[in-house]
């Protein structure tokens, strides 16, 4: 996992799905949270647990136009490498986009209702070292996934000029 994080928050794929992600998040008008979870929770038809199926949400809005072109590659690295899901974590906190759609999806891990969880714990780590090291937060129970025990790797994701965009979670 430490390898596949340090090659992942190195990539220049990673980096730009990031970018792109977060300039889509900024166009979105109203409550970011409330239209992507609409989009990719409530009103996805995969049943819960196959939420990921969805690559596109028919909302009109350039986030779902990044999603379509992003989520495949992002998808297949998951089940390619056996993770539970994919984090890109914005520099404010947010959680700007994750493979499986639970309801961390679209909160912001500081003052959302995650804010005490073991991924708001990694990003805050993470945030607050700014090296290149790669953190990690041990098993306890997330309640996005019903509780069940959930450990986190990460490691901040930099710009080519060195400038941190967030973060990358698995």
């Amino acid at each position: 996992l430490e390898e596949d994080i340090l090659v992942l928050s190195d990539s220049r794929e990673i980096a730009t799905a990031l970018q792109q992600f977060q300039g889509a998040w900024e166009e979105l008008v109203g409550d970011k949270s409330e239209l992507l979870q609409s989009g990719y929770i409530k009103n996805n038809p995969n049943p819960a647990g196959q939420k990921e199926k969805l690559d596109f949400s028919d909302d009109g809005s350039s986030y779902s136009y990044i999603h379509q072109q992003r989520h495949p590659w992002v998808r297949r690295t998951l089940q390619t490498k056996g993770l539970y899901d994919i984090f890109l974590i914005n520099i404010n906190g947010d959680v700007v986009y994750t493979v499986y759609k639970e309801l961390d999806f679209a909160s912001n891990l500081l003052s959302g209702p995650w804010k005490e969880s073991g991924l708001s714990k990694l990003y805050r780590n993470i945030i607050r070292d700014q090296s290149q090291d790669v953190h990690f937060i041990d098993f306890e129970p997330y309640s996005p996934s019903n509780n069940a025990p959930a450990a986190f790797i990460g490691r901040v994701i930099k710009d080519e000029e060195g400038k941190t965009l967030g973060v990358l979670a698995f």
